[in-house]
């Protein structure tokens, strides 16, 4: 999937890998297209970050992002919306929908 995402990367193209949900820890790059397309790579994860560091992030989402939302100006490509109970059953389905976004609904 990694290779694949870069191949769709358009000149100096930036792509973010955000936690781990197909389980795949390493892959190989392309440095040359790495080079030629000028390229941007980098990694989020919240695995190292304590409460508050993640309240701030939280919070700054939702001043920063969520009015534009709210206002039509940007729109998730949201494939599905799944109840969190059904989470590990439809993790393998989930991967095969790259790269739209799988909402995961938390209820009570």
């Amino acid at each position: 999937m990694f290779a694949e995402t870069l191949r769709a990367l358009a000149y100096e193209g930036r792509h973010a890998t955000v936690g781990y949900v197909d389980g795949v820890l390493k892959s190989e790059i392309d440095i040359e297209a790495l080079h030629t397309k000028r390229m941007t790579l980098f990694g989020v994860s919240n695995r190292l970050r304590n409460a508050e560091q993640r309240a701030v992030t939280v919070r700054g989402f939702a001043a920063d992002i969520l009015p534009f939302i709210a206002a039509g100006k940007i729109r998730p490509l949201v494939d599905r919306v799944s109840p969190s109970p059904s989470f590990p059953q439809r993790r393998p389905t989930w991967i095969q929908c790259a790269p739209r976004k799988i909402a995961v609904r938390m209820d009570g």
